[in-house]
């Protein structure tokens, strides 16, 4: 008979946690991410996001990801895209981004996304791994968390 009790406190607790998760997580839509950077593996990454957002009740038509290599990131004109009133970017996430000693703009750009010009950014990896799925979501889940 304890066991029985045990169980049943366990899945009302349980219960009860996924209703509040529920109640305080909002996803404002469309949902869309911007990652800039090297990732570990594209399809991994939009995989893990299809789970995530199919498990909150989104569809794949309300959350997209766009990826941008380190050689895209060299274009000036991405940068602009980026700012609060032209985005269409909920959350900039970063994966692994080379610094060349020449090409002082990234560094200089990476500074920059940290004032409040820009959507809001979170840095994804440590700089010397690649930004992989299992970050990914938790970065997103720790975003809409606190949103």
């Amino acid at each position: 008979m304890y066991p029985n009790k045990l169980e049943g406190k366990m899945m009302e607790n349980n219960l009860q946690a996924l209703e509040e998760e529920q109640e305080v997580l909002f996803i404002p839509k469309p949902f869309n991410i911007f990652i800039a950077g090297e990732v570990a593996n594209r399809d991994e990454i939009t995989d893990a996001l299809r789970k995530y957002f199919k498990q909150k009740g989104l569809t794949d038509r309300e959350w997209s990801v766009t990826f941008f290599s380190n050689t895209k990131l060299h274009n000036p004109s991405v940068w602009k895209i980026l700012r609060k009133e032209r985005s269409r970017y909920n959350i900039i996430l970063t994966g692994q981004i080379t610094q060349h000693n020449k090409d002082v703009r990234i560094v200089d750009i990476l500074s920059e996304l940290r004032t409040d010009k820009y959507v809001l950014y979170f840095g994804g990896s440590d700089p010397k791994k690649r930004l992989d799925a299992d970050r990914t979501v938790e970065l997103i889940n720790t975003y809409l968390l606190n949103c």
